[in-house]
């Protein structure tokens, strides 16, 4: 398969899934996962249980992390910041690709300055999903 073939399926895809993968975008956004993925993680957990997947929650060492020659300190406590990682294997000896995303938001503050509604309503117009969130990084995780 091309490049060119590959990308025409996967877009094929994408315009053919467009009102789930809107509805999940909206789903994600209306979780206010601001410096707390847990239940954003359940969810995602919870949607994906159905599909031949790997899925595994876990929380880093971050002692162990230090040790890491590249590790660069940080002033984050890592206390109850779980990651969540969902694996599908391939089928084939090739290369593995990798997706890495974010769950967490920053703060929507201040509420008053938001154009549409709660920050974390997921609200659709026009086939837009208004929301914190919305652009990063919850879109990318629901596609």
């Amino acid at each position: 398969m091309t490049y060119t073939s590959f990308s025409n399926l996967i877009q094929a895809k994408l315009i053919e899934q467009k009102a789930q993968i809107t509805q999940l975008i909206s789903d994600l956004v209306r979780i206010p996962s601001v410096n707390d993925e847990s239940q954003i993680q359940s969810y995602i957990e919870s949607f994906l249980k159905d599909y031949d997947l790997q899925i595994d929650r876990w929380e880093p060492c971050i002692e162990e992390i230090r040790q890491h020659p590249a590790f660069i300190p940080v002033d984050y406590d890592y206390t109850d910041r779980k990651n969540l990682v969902v694996t599908l294997k391939g089928l084939g000896g090739g290369p593995s690709l990798a997706l890495n995303g974010h769950m967490d938001v920053v703060p929507a503050d201040p509420t008053a300055r938001w154009k549409h509604d709660d920050p974390f309503s997921g609200r659709v117009e026009n086939n837009r999903v208004y929301g914190r969130g919305s652009v990063d990084m919850k879109a990318g995780l629901a596609t």
